[in-house]
């Protein structure tokens, strides 16, 4: 089968249109020597066209509807600025029943057209989304992805078959109509194209976000988090008052981690962040978890009561770690990786903050620590709850299927990204957890001393965050992880030859391996959901967190039982295989191109 495109057939047709004259014009046609035939489109091609078409045909029926409201609510006197602002200050016209501007039957037609003008925008953003998905599912789509700032439009579009024109015939700046866009208004790239039209400009851009919306939930999930590693910081006052042994710091840090898992599995299931207000949960997960902590007090030192109070922790951190996350997405869509660089910098201050209360508390008991952390957990969801409504890129995720543990990891590159994250979580939770010991081992029995520095040596893992997080931009994630995965692979290689240094040598070293044991954990997420398949994202997600988690719990359980015979000294060797098997892993995404 051969196919004309219909424009080059038109030249041989004669007048008075007819299927007989047509049938000739195309015969005529096809025996040129120099006509150029098209390749018959497989179904995934006319997929990727209709996504464009029905964008294009949303895109209408959003400016029809905008317009009509605007000269609906002109008859009364009701006008607004141009642009997207101007809408959302009609809108609040037309829902308020005080204003006595507009009569109720107007008022009854206008809510019609701001319903059907909601319907629209979602779904121009599920749109959006698919578009972005088809783009990734190429190695072409997400080489240009990371490669330059254009917009992702352009790389689906590359895709596409066909070159759409516009109904206008512009040329659109953001990739859907006649031909490859030489700029992007969202993207703000270099060369700019003479023909468009407004609808295009209103189309590229994007909702202003207000100013306090990432502070407020960076600080939030930085209060919340610091619930994670309370009881690691009142361990030596437990083990002295109590009599616990040693191994009770792996002990108590792993029932923290099978909490999480148990509430990430849990929360995945019943999705219940899709189903309710994604911050209502996180200030709810707060509250709960908040109470387990408290709960510890009731112990009374048993380490049975401790160990469910800790267990009981870590499941409401589910609600509060990932769906910090997810509120963060419903607000930023181009900007997510960095916005999710400074929550999982944040996470890491968090998890820092026990030890910094312990260290600057003096004579604080241990019960003024915990009850500290609690109340701090709290004010962060109060935060959270006031200051962060839902976000206009929010929307329900994929719901969670188990059966994807088979499919996921047949796509090579998500197996190198999730492998490479499995060795960096061998490694990260275990030095958490026994970097107080380690201290304690070189510093001695003063508690505020360890404390601070404790604190002080996780904390700089939030400017390994930051400064992967940036440095990803012009070179990649795969090669930041790769780095900062080689250099923490290193300080556990080398921890037993410089506990034997000077003390400003030794502290410099553990200041250094907390910017890099944390610096990688960003790029990874962004790894994991950047290869993940399109249709699967949330529970190869889930799956890798789950798996990532379990793996924290075999190596701090290993630490854990060989810390009294081999000593803190040598006992970090045993976190050397992760990094290396995770390089390994990682080697074949690092080698790409940036």
């Amino acid at each position: 089968m051969r196919l004309l495109p219909a424009q080059y057939v038109k030249p041989y047709l004669k007048r008075l249109k007819n299927d007989a004259v047509d049938a000739e014009a195309i015969c005529e046609a096809v025996t040129r020597p120099t006509m150029r035939f098209v390749p018959v489109k497989s179904p995934e091609q006319q997929s990727v066209m209709m996504l464009h078409r029905v964008r294009l045909m949303l895109n209408r029926q959003r400016t029809q509807a905008s317009n009509a409201l605007r000269s609906h609510l002109s008859e009364f006197g009701v006008v607004a600025p141009i642009g997207r602002n101007g809408i959302e200050q009609l809108l609040v016209v037309i829902n308020d029943e005080n204003d006595a501007r507009i009569p109720a039957d107007a008022r009854l037609c206008l809510r019609m057209l701001a319903a059907q003008l909601k319907v629209v925008k979602e779904q121009i953003l599920e749109n959006d989304r698919r578009v972005r998905a088809s783009a990734r599912e190429t190695d072409l789509g997400r080489r240009l992805m990371e490669a330059s700032a254009r917009c992702w439009r352009v790389h689906s579009w590359l895709r596409s078959p066909m070159r759409m024109r516009s109904s206008r015939g512009a040329v659109c700046r953001g990739g859907l109509a006649g031909k490859p866009p030489a700029t992007c208004h969202c993207c703000r790239a270099a060369k700019r194209v003479r023909n468009h039209s407004k609808h295009h400009d209103e189309d590229c851009a994007l909702p202003t976000v207000p100013a306090r919306i990432l502070p407020t939930i960076v600080i939030s999930q930085f209060a919340a988090t610091s619930l994670w590693f309370a009881g690691n910081a009142v361990m030596p006052d437990l083990q002295r008052s109590a009599g616990l042994p040693a191994s009770a710091v792996g002990d108590i840090t792993i029932a923290v981690q099978l909490g999480f898992i148990a509430g990430t599995l849990v929360f995945a299931w019943l999705a219940i962040a899709d189903r309710y207000s994604p911050r209502i949960i996180f200030f709810l997960s707060t509250l709960a978890g908040s109470a387990a902590n408290a709960a510890t007090l009731a112990g009374g030192g048993e380490l049975l009561p401790l160990l469910a109070a800790r267990f009981a922790t870590g499941f409401f951190l589910a609600g509060m770690y990932p769906v910090g996350m997810k509120i963060a997405s419903g607000w930023y869509d181009r900007d997510l990786g960095l916005a999710l660089g400074w929550l999982v910098g944040a996470l890491v201050l968090g998890t820092a903050l026990p030890h910094l209360i312990r260290g600057m508390g003096g004579d604080l008991p241990w019960q003024g620590v915990i009850l500290s952390v609690s109340a701090v957990s709290i004010a962060g969801g109060l935060a959270m709850l006031f200051l962060v409504p839902d976000g206009p890129h929010l929307r329900a995720g994929a719901k969670f299927d188990p059966a994807a543990f088979a499919t996921i990891f047949r796509s090579a590159e998500f197996r190198a990204s999730a492998f490479g994250y499995f060795g960096h979580m061998w490694e990260l939770y275990a030095f958490y957890a026994f970097l107080p010991v380690l201290l304690a081992a070189r510093l001695g029995s003063d508690g505020a001393t360890v404390s601070m520095w404790s604190f002080a040596a996780i904390a700089t893992g939030f400017l390994g965050c930051m400064a992967g997080g940036y440095l990803s931009r012009g070179i990649g994630s795969a090669r930041v992880a790769y780095m900062q995965l080689s250099a923490s692979g290193l300080c556990c290689l080398v921890s037993p030859l410089v506990f034997l240094a000077p003390l400003p040598v030794f502290l410099a070293f553990l200041l250094f391996w907390g910017v890099v044991v944390a610096g990688d954990s960003p790029q990874f997420s962004t790894l994991n959901a950047r290869f993940a398949p399109p249709r699967l994202v949330g529970s190869a997600l889930t799956i890798a967190n789950c798996i990532g988690f379990s793996i924290t719990i075999v190596s701090i359980a290993l630490l854990a039982w060989l810390i009294e015979t081999a000593g803190p000294q040598y006992v970090f060797l045993l976190l050397v295989p992760g990094p290396v098997l995770g390089l390994a892993a990682l080697r074949r995404l690092a080698a790409k191109p940036a």
